[in-house]
């Protein structure tokens, strides 16, 4: 029985500043799971999160980068919302009143 993992979440991101960076592609080089590089030498940032096994690399990355245009972001995790308005059927608003449909006026014959 051989299930696969889903990758465990890190709960952090690469953020860079592209005003600092200068296409030195050192990043790239050292994690190009998550960063690829444009056509003018410029680093591409996979979307969402560091994968957990990926993190230390990661570090690793933003740590040589000779500008220090990348850093590592920490990701809020998402908090269970608790309303209190799903827990007891009651509408977070005050329900509108029922609308009449106009009638229609039939053509009078004359």
């Amino acid at each position: 029985m051989n299930a696969r993992r889903p990758f465990m979440d890190s709960g952090f991101r690469i953020e860079i500043d592209r005003t600092v960076c200068d296409a030195y592609g050192t990043c790239a080089e050292l994690l190009p799971e998550l960063i690829t590089l444009d056509e003018w030498g410029y680093p591409i940032i996979a979307a969402g999160n560091i994968p957990e096994p990926l993190l230390n690399h990661a570090r690793q990355a933003v740590e040589s980068c000779p500008i220090v245009a990348l850093r590592l972001a920490k990701v809020p995790t998402p908090q269970a919302e608790t309303r209190p308005d799903r827990q007891t059927g009651v509408p977070p608003w005050p329900p509108r009143p029922p609308q009449q449909t106009p009638r229609k006026s039939m053509p009078r014959k004359r």
